[in-house]
């Protein structure tokens, strides 16, 4: 019963259909495409309605009579585009009833609501020649002042002082009462 296996013999298919090089006619990509776009119109011809056919035709010759009517100097109005608006659909959705769950996928950046104020934000990389200069005066400029404090004269201090005890007058259960 299991003592000698059967073994399984492929069946060897003959060689594919050779195609003879000497028939076949190579053609353009172009004339390729010309040919594929006629016959998709002739199938689009044959296929054709004869109502809508028919109702084609009259709104031709009506739109001939219009024309002659208007001697053809008719000028369409100018369009004038009308305001445009940031759609915010995350706080539309938000104020609607239904599912409480929002997908950030639609929500705009706030440079698409409003258009950002002060300067424009660069990466490090980004920077030019210029703005890496600008950056460096600029730290410069607070160090020398955290090292360097501007002197205080007289004034100065009185009025630092004056500061002081406002300050504290203004302080919950403070017994300071400042007269002037």
């Amino acid at each position: 019963m299991f003592d000698s296996p059967v073994f399984k013999v492929k069946e060897v298919k003959g060689p594919s259909k050779e195609i003879p090089l000497q028939n076949v006619v190579q053609k353009s990509l172009v004339e390729e495409y010309e040919s594929f776009l006629k016959r998709n119109q002739i199938l689009e011809e044959d296929q054709g309605d004869p109502q809508k056919n028919a109702i084609q035709a009259e709104m031709l010759e009506l739109f001939d009579k219009l024309d002659r009517l208007s001697s053809l100097h008719f000028v369409p109005h100018k369009y004038i585009p009308a305001s445009t608006s940031a759609k915010n659909d995350a706080a539309s959705k938000l104020e609607e009833p239904g599912p409480t769950v929002v997908s950030t996928a639609n929500l705009l950046a706030p440079e698409e609501i409003c258009p950002p104020r002060g300067e424009i934000l660069i990466g490090k990389n980004e920077r030019t020649l210029a703005d890496r200069r600008r950056h460096r005066r600029k730290l410069m400029r607070i160090r020398s002042k955290q090292l360097n404090p501007p002197k205080k004269g007289k004034v100065d201090e009185q009025q630092m002082a004056m500061a002081k005890v406002t300050k504290m007058a203004h302080r919950p259960n403070s017994n300071i009462k400042i007269v002037k």
